[in-house]
């Protein structure tokens, strides 16, 4: 066994004195961030399980900042659901709405227009740039850009001279010019 001097003796103890010192701080830190995180999970953990978003709207845009997403109200504040097309246009090819007198889905691509609606009953409208032609219970009706309609179903016609609505049986065809007068029907009203 090798013998120390005292000098070397007191070295090598000053050696470990200062490496515990070291560990002591290092400890010390590492405590002081433990509760630091501790305190901060606490604190978090104090918010209610019932959080809510209050806001008008809400838009979510893509990497350019084009709005993508827009979840919001109408202006008679009933709620909407739009969805918007890799275009820079502003018109939605998802429109999704509801208000008191029902629900619509708006689907829309290019120049057609896929519409249900659900108010008084539910109707199905497609058009586009040439015209377009709307389906409802026991009625179908086409038009075009002039205005001119064609209807075929029930429909109802009211006399102008007496003001009573009549209403044709689901075989009726009704023809219309774009002044609203009707050029031809059969069978006509029952």
């Amino acid at each position: 066994m090798a013998t120390l001097t005292a000098g070397e003796d007191f070295s090598t103890l000053l050696d470990r004195l200062q490496k515990l010192e070291s560990e002591n701080r290092k400890m010390r830190r590492l405590g002081v961030v433990l509760l630091i995180g501790m305190s901060a999970l606490v604190l978090m953990g104090q918010t209610g399980k019932n959080r809510s978003l209050d806001a008008d709207s809400l838009v979510i845009r893509d990497a350019s900042g084009s709005a993508r997403i827009e979840l919001g109200l109408l202006e008679d504040h009933s709620p909407i659901l739009r969805m918007f097309g890799t275009s820079d246009n502003k018109r939605a090819s998802l429109l999704l709405s509801s208000n008191q007198k029902g629900s619509a889905l708006t689907l829309l691509g290019g120049n057609a227009l896929i519409s249900l609606h659900n108010d008084d009953s539910p109707a199905l409208l497609l058009a586009g740039g040439g015209g377009g032609t709307s389906v409802e219970p026991a009625l179908v009706q086409t038009y075009d850009n002039n205005n001119f309609h064609t209807f075929m179903g029930k429909m109802a016609t009211v006399d102008d001279r007496t003001g009573s609505t009549t209403w044709s049986t689901a075989a009726a065809l009704r023809l219309v010019r774009k002044d609203g007068k009707v050029i031809w029907e059969a069978p006509g009203s029952n």
